[in-house]
């Protein structure tokens, strides 16, 4: 097949129009047209292919809501792993790592758990591990599921950390703990773990935020630290979209205070260096991710699709002028095979009559003359641009007029032969 078959077979903008042989009406194929259709289909396919691309590639981003809530009644987060990690550093040495050489001991650094319990608060110590790089957390696996959550409402339960004098056999003095704390690079640092989810990887990511506190001689420091809760939703699926849930801490605030420390070993019976605790805020954030479907998909491509369509319906009707020459030129090739038929047929009688081939020849002349002269193609313009009912009428007009010229030009024939004829047998 010829690339000229090729465009004209693919061409959708093909129009309707009559031929006028024959009762019924075709459609007539331009490689203007095919090429129209070609650029058309392969703009609008290669867009899909790329739609496709985006969604199977999980570079569609979802549609994303959130909403900030004051929570008025109870709730509370589970924890699976510890949201929190401590160590304390001086000059690049955690106290372990002192301690251990020294064969000395400078601070109890005590972990517990604070749980309301019958109008009072009961403290619960936590084991700890190491979870590596000298930093210290919770035991999750050595703890009951009680202890492995937070409370925020009615009831408040948190984690706290204190910092406080060692006593007893093998501890150092207080002159000792203080000049150790009391150096430039001293710092006890808290790493606390958050999470996020990321909707191309469609995983939640673990996030490590470090905070920091130095210490003071005179002063106990309480830090209060207020853990965000976050509630995602997520949607997916290609075209049903089951609702996966999920509750983490997403974020967190810091307030510091200082207090002197003889007064504050007055009000909390507590004697140390600082006080750390973590609790839930009252401030929850619900996250809903949708992703895309299928279906929105193929529906962005339809409209893409029908936007080309349009343009390129637009576009043919430029090509308008290549059918009406293709349509007259076929109108004029049946209209002189009709004319030529009727003069071979009328001159079988004269044959042998010179003067009557070259009236025959004069005839052809002049019709040939008469075909050259007549506007066919712009007749079939203004007929092409009518509707589909004027169209009709017009054709069968001109078919009308056609026949009347035909019997005109027989009955001519027919007196100038019948002419000839008496002549013949008078001279005879």
């Amino acid at each position: 097949m010829s690339s000229k078959g090729f465009f004209q077979k693919i061409d959708i903008f093909s129009q309707r129009f009559y031929f006028n042989v024959g009762t019924k009406d075709r459609k007539k194929s331009t490689c203007f047209g095919g090429l129209l259709s070609f650029m058309v289909l392969s703009a609008s396919f290669s867009y899909l292919g790329y739609l496709f691309y985006l969604y199977f590639g999980n570079k569609l981003l979802p549609k994303i809501t959130q909403s900030l809530e004051v929570q008025s009644t109870q709730f509370d987060l589970q924890f699976t792993e510890s949201p929190k990690q401590f160590q304390l550093t001086v000059n690049g040495q955690t106290i372990q790592e002192i301690e251990s050489r020294t064969g000395k001991r400078y601070l109890n650094i005590f972990l517990s758990q604070q749980i309301p319990q019958n109008n009072d608060i009961l403290v619960v110590p936590l084991p700890k591990i190491d979870c590596g790089n000298g930093y210290f957390c919770i035991d999750f696996t050595k703890t009951s599921q009680k202890q492995s959550e937070l409370c925020f409402g009615q009831y408040i339960s948190l984690y706290s950390i204190t910092l406080s004098y060692c006593f007893g056999e093998g501890c150092t003095s207080q002159e000792e703990v203080n000049q150790l704390l009391l150096q430039a690079f001293s710092t006890f640092h808290i790493n606390i773990v958050t999470q996020q989810y990321n909707s191309t990887l469609q995983t939640f990511q673990k996030n490590i935020m470090n905070e920091f506190i130095c210490f003071d001689n005179l002063l106990t420091i309480y830090s209060q630290i207020s853990l965000s809760k976050a509630t995602s939703l997520i949607q997916k699926g290609l075209i049903f979209q089951p609702t996966e849930k999920k509750e983490y801490l997403q974020n967190y605030k810091r307030i510091d205070r200082y207090f002197s420390r003889d007064k504050f070993a007055q009000k909390v019976g507590f004697t140390g260096y600082a006080v750390l605790t973590f609790q839930l805020d009252q401030t929850t954030n619900t996250i809903i991710f949708q992703f895309p479907m299928i279906t929105e998909i193929l529906s962005q491509f339809t409209s893409i699709f029908n936007i080309l369509l349009i343009s390129g319906f637009i576009a043919s009707l430029l090509s308008q002028s290549f059918l009406v020459e293709d349509v007259g030129d076929i109108y004029l090739k049946e209209y002189c095979k009709t004319k030529a038929v009727d003069l071979l047929n009328s001159d079988k009688i004269n044959h042998s009559s010179t003067a009557n081939q070259k009236q025959f020849f004069q005839q052809v002349t002049e019709q040939t003359d008469q075909i050259k002269a007549a506007q066919f193609f712009e007749e079939k313009k203004k007929n092409f641009n009518l509707n589909l009912f004027d169209r009709q009428i017009e054709v069968n007009s001109l078919e009308i007029k056609r026949n009347q010229e035909r019997e005109q030009l027989q009955t001519s024939q027919f007196q100038e032969k019948t002419y000839l004829h008496q002549n013949y047998v008078a001279c005879y």
